[in-house]
């Protein structure tokens, strides 16, 4: 989480976002923007174990659209492999 710890810990203490034990996996936070699920942060193993269990029961999520912010170089590859495609890139430099 980072620099951004702070700012999801106020999301989930607020209610905007939600806090998730992934048994035997981590912790996963989500929030809901519009008609979107968003993958807030994570911590932990088998991300792609979690990611897998949305997918697939993302009928019964009712969401239209999915979305994951991630930092992991190799993510990518796997989203594509579950129908994501990359939408943005995100560069930062302190000042």
């Amino acid at each position: 989480m980072g620099e951004d710890a702070a700012f999801i810990k106020d999301e989930v203490e607020r209610g905007i976002a939600i806090l998730w034990n992934c048994i035997g996996c981590g912790w996963l936070v989500t929030r809901q923007e519009g008609q979107e699920l968003v993958f807030v942060a994570g911590s932990g193993k088998n991300a792609r174990e979690v990611i897998k269990l949305f997918m697939k029961n993302k009928k019964q999520l009712n969401f239209n659209t999915c979305r994951i912010h991630s930092a992991r170089k190799g993510m990518g590859k796997y989203l594509n492999s579950l129908g994501f495609e990359e939408v943005e890139r995100v560069y930062r430099v302190a000042l």
